[in-house]
């Protein structure tokens, strides 16, 4: 059949049994379905510069026979227009070069690889061509031939529904646009059975580049697909429940991204260029050979991405929604790279072969769980935070100089250093720091020693964190050290926080920083080795033991700063302490003494308050028995107070061998003894109290410029000059020792008894009365001074009373010389074997009867008012 004129046929064109043919000579419209039902084949010869259009819906209608409807363009400029919906082109293609097809319609599907011959095809926009290769594979932009998309919509579909698996090659770029942006779409659906998109040459790009990109690409169905063609567009959909492999880049543009529809594999092989949104579900996205991709990535709780054979580098924080991330596989190791403050809290496992995460720039952060960490290492360029206890299993941890590890035990304990893992340290500020920020105690369990360095001194940084509630360093073993030994130290330990810390390894550090508010226990050795101190930057306390004492230096520097000290019977704590702001008098030392033997003091070696006072210094008992405290560093604080409350063994007992310059006072519960020695040549600069103490004994062999109140004994058992700088009130002063020599500048309030001939000058006078006790001591009154009492000797006369100016005696005297120097007064009666006039002065007024001898080494005057029973010497100086 002939058509050679223009014209529109409302005819249905059918054929079943036979070959038909109909040559198109001139612009055919036809409005009703063609039909090859049977064995025949319905052919269409479309001439030159002619066109053939087929309106209708479903306007090709192949039966279930081997008969098609087959278009031949028998003339340079051929057309084809299909401007029905849902028209299939089953039939083959004659002289496509000559030919032009026209998908203006809904969605057009063609079967037979002859399509891809047609020298030009155009897509109008919002309709769909499909190209299925179901029946053999295609090849696309051959021998010049093209795809033309005349809209932002006009879509092209690469297609398998077949039972095999297919192949398009392309032979040259895919390109809706030169000139637009987000322009045509893409789709590549392997229905079933596989589909790759390869290249003749290329590779091939489909879209133009980054600026000129499709609009959307779209992967789908249940077959995997391999893509060895860059694609630019501005959306990937990832509707495949199979494995979509991309073999080159894919570049997404500026705002494009990847968005998972559906639970399929994405094999990235090039990199990316852009965002991913997993959309909540389970799809995996696997990133292998080396690049760095900034994309986002987006409701991933449930996803996964997988490196491999790779080193990847992830530059945005979204990577941190990710699910799970595996780092290499059975076959090959992996590295991902991290920066930009990403904070990962899904899962992360490694190969068998192992895997690497490296951070690179800026703040990053784990909070999932490590799977197969003993495969796993951590690179840390910069610093990195980790959340879950599973870190601990990582093999290896290196970290470069400058850079902090930080593992927090909020969500559960942490063991570290197990089945021979190891953290190393990249330079001397190379810091790990072990922190529980969660509302519950947590505990660090090490396996093995932290050493930084083998080599070099002062060399790493460990800080302890509880920053509420509490944290424990423990050992599985050991004690394990941190820090090798004292000439391999930290460069610097801190321990910060609110709440509690206790360390159980021994540490080797330059530098100790008490940046902690809470009590921080060291159940081991804290060495500093040389020059090493101890820093109180915080009002914190610091607990350490007898049996494991702090050696170094400690500086406070805030009045609320404490260490405590637990210490037993003949241990020795010598810790120098001192307070390095000259401001204020800052922080406390607590002494606590436990043991069970008071014949063996605990020795305290320390000086306190090197350069400037500390606030105070606490002695106190730490269980039933006595208290035995030696003082042998020079102490300057406000105040030591020596506490005893249990009143089983009542003795409370402290010995000072170097100057003190503190208030000193016994604290108790009224049922204990306080003995407090003062050794010989040392000086306690302030004052001295009792409060609420059974008896208080100072063996006073040195000085005190202070006052001494509520004392029950003072001993002069010293044996060379002893000083009372202020006012003494006690019960009873006792001079032990002959060699004792004492001068009271203050008022003395107590009876004194000679127990030995020494020397007591009273510069402000006594009240209470002396007894020589059949010794020859020597007391000298202070001019201007009283003795309201009386002066005796029991045993027998002995002693010498000397009145060194003005002075006055309330009571009697007994003793052996009596010398006056003043206007001198004695109210009661005096006995003595002598009593000297010594001064031209010497106005010496006598109430009672005196006995004894009166003897005038000067012309000073004496006044008898009760008589005298002995003899008078005037010695030729014209006394009275």
């Amino acid at each position: 059949m002939n058509i050679n004129a223009p014209v529109t046929l409302n005819s249905t064109f059918y054929t079943s049994a036979s070959s038909e043919t109909i040559n198109v000579n001139d612009d055919v419209i036809i409005t009703q379905p063609t039909k090859a039902s049977g064995a025949g084949n319905m052919n269409f010869n479309i001439a030159g510069d002619k066109s053939l259009t087929l309106s209708a819906p479903n306007s090709i209608q192949d039966g279930t026979g081997a008969g098609r409807v087959r278009f031949n363009f028998t003339g340079a400029n051929s057309v084809l227009n299909i401007d029905g919906t849902n028209t299939t082109i089953r039939g083959a293609i004659t002289n496509g070069a000559n030919g032009t097809l026209n998908v203006n319609a809904g969605v057009t599907t063609a079967t037979d690889s002859t399509v891809t011959t047609i020298q030009k095809t155009n897509i109008a926009d919002n309709t769909t061509f499909n190209i299925d290769s179901v029946n053999s594979n295609m090849n696309l932009l051959n021998n010049g031939t093209s795809i033309a998309f005349k809209g932002a919509s006009s879509e092209l579909d690469l297609i398998n529904t077949g039972n095999t698996d297919k192949q398009f090659t392309l032979y040259s770029n895919l390109n809706p646009s030169d000139a637009e942006d987000e322009y045509g779409i893409v789709r590549v659906e392997a229905t079933t059975n596989n589909l790759t998109i390869a290249n003749n040459g290329g590779p091939y790009t489909i879209g133009k580049d980054n600026t000129h990109r499709l609009k959307e690409f779209e992967v789908k169905g249940a077959g995997n697909i391999v893509i060895d063609n860059t694609v630019f567009t501005k959306l990937l959909s990832m509707n495949s429940t199979g494995q979509v492999t991309l073999n080159q880049r894919i570049d997404l543009g500026a705002g494009g991204n990847i968005a998972f529809g559906a639970d399929g594999t994405l094999v990235v092989n090039n990199g990316i260029t852009g965002d991913v949104d997993f959309n909540d579900g389970a799809g995996t996205l696997v990133m292998s050979i080396n690049f760095e991709t900034g994309s986002k990535f987006s409701n991933a709780a449930n996803a996964t991405v997988q490196i491999f054979n790779s080193l990847i580098s992830l530059r945005d924080s979204s990577a941190g929604n990710i699910g799970n991330i595996i780092i290499g596989n059975d076959n090959s190791s992996a590295t991902l790279y991290a920066n930009s403050g990403i904070s990962f809290t899904g899962n992360m496992i490694f190969g068998s072969q192992g895997g690497k995460l490296w951070v690179h720039n800026d703040q990053v952060s784990f909070s999932g769980k490590i799977i197969n960490g003993i495969k796993a290492e951590l690179y840390l360029e910069n610093n990195f935070t980790a959340l879950d206890p599973s870190i601990g299993s990582v093999n290896t941890v290196n970290i470069v100089d400058n850079k902090t590890y930080t593992i927090d035990a909020k969500n559960g304990n942490v063991d570290l250093l197990n089945n021979g893992a190891k953290i190393i340290f990249e330079g001397a500020d190379s810091e790990v720091d072990l922190v529980n920020t969660g509302n519950a105690n947590k505990q660090f369990m090490l396996y093995s020693n932290l050493n930084p360095s083998d080599a070099e001194d002062e060399y790493g940084i460990v800080r302890v964190e509880a920053t509420t509630n509490n944290l424990t360093i423990a050992n599985n073993g050991g004690p394990y050290t941190i820090g090798k030994d004292n000439t391999h130290r930290l460069k610097e330990f801190e321990v910060k926080g609110a709440g509690n810390v206790i360390v159980a390894n021994q540490v080797f550090t330059k530098r100790f920083n008490m940046n902690s508010t809470g009590q921080v226990t060291l159940n081991q050795v804290l060495d500093l080795g040389v020059d090493g101190e101890v820093i109180y930057n915080q009002p914190g306390t610091l607990n350490v033991s007898g049996d494991n004492p702090i050696i170094g230096k400690v500086n406070f520097q805030n009045v609320d700063d404490t260490l405590k000290v637990s210490i037993g019977s003949n241990q020795v704590f010598a810790a120098n302490i001192d307070n390095i702001n000259n401001v204020d008098n800052n922080g406390s030392v607590i002494i606590s003494q436990g043991g069970n033997n008071i014949a063996q003091p605990s020795i305290i070696n320390s000086v306190i308050g090197m350069s400037n006072p500390i606030k105070e210094l606490i002695i106190n008992n730490a269980n039933e028995y006595s208290l035995n405290i030696v003082l042998n560093g020079e102490v300057k604080a406000s105040k030591i107070q020596v506490n005893r409350t249990s009143g089983s063994n009542p003795n409370m007992r402290m010995t000072i061998n170097n100057d003190v310059t503190a208030d000193i006072e016994g604290v108790s519960n009224g049922s204990n003894n306080f003995v407090l020695t003062i050794n010989q040549g040392k000086t306690v600069t302030g004052a001295i109290n009792s409060i609420n103490t059974a008896s208080t004994t100072i063996n006073l062999r040195g000085s005190v410029t202070g006052p001494i109140t509520n004392a029950t004994t003072i001993n002069f058992d010293g044996t060379g000059d002893t000083k009372l700088g202020s006012t003494a009130n006690t019960t009873d002063f006792i001079v032990a020792n002959a060699k004792a020599n004492v001068t009271a500048d203050g008022r003395m309030t107590g009876n004194l008894s000679y127990n030995a001939a020494g020397t007591v000058a009273a510069n402000k006078g006594i009240t209470g009365d002396i007894n020589f006790k059949g010794n020859d001591g020597v007391f000298n009154l202070g001019d201007g001074s009283t003795i309201v009492g009386a002066v005796t000797s029991t045993d027998s006369v002995a002693g010498s009373l000397y009145f060194i100016g003005d002075g006055e005696v309330t009571g009697g005297v007994e003793a052996k010389k009596v010398v006056f120097n003043g206007i001198d007064n004695i109210e009661g009666a005096a006995n003595a074997e002598i009593f000297t006039v010594a001064n031209v002065n010497t106005k010496a007024d006598i109430t009672g009867k005196m006995v004894g001898n009166i003897e005038y080494t000067a012309a000073g005057a004496l006044i008898a008012n009760g008589g005298l029973t002995g003899n008078v010497n005037f010695n030729n100086r014209g006394g009275s």
